[in-house]
């Protein structure tokens, strides 16, 4: 269910077990990105119960790579500026430092 209260899938019954990959795929409009954002965390469960590991322990891969248009710290820094970062405190130095 969207959150505009679309139903996009009656029913979905499924369990994927660790070490398992699992390919999503389907029509336009069949709900794969609803299905995501929900596992995400970004649309809510409207319904049913919802069950998954730590996010910690779960890595989704999109089907394209996304990178935004710049320079690899805005990559990084992305969806924040590197003005955010400046306002922020934070230097290039420390984002060398984690990378």
């Amino acid at each position: 269910v969207t959150p505009s209260g679309e139903v996009l899938v009656e029913s979905l019954s499924m369990e994927v077990k660790r070490g398992m990959n699992t390919l999503i795929c389907g029509p336009n409009g069949c709900g794969k990105s609803s299905f995501f954002r929900i596992l995400g965390d970004l649309w809510p469960v409207f319904a049913g119960r919802l069950w998954k590991p730590n996010p910690s322990k779960i890595f989704y891969i999109p089907q394209k790579p996304y990178l935004c248009l710049g320079c690899l710290r805005d990559q990084v820094l992305y969806p924040h500026s590197k003005l955010d970062m400046l306002k922020n405190g934070r230097t290039d130095d420390e984002l060398y430092r984690l990378l």
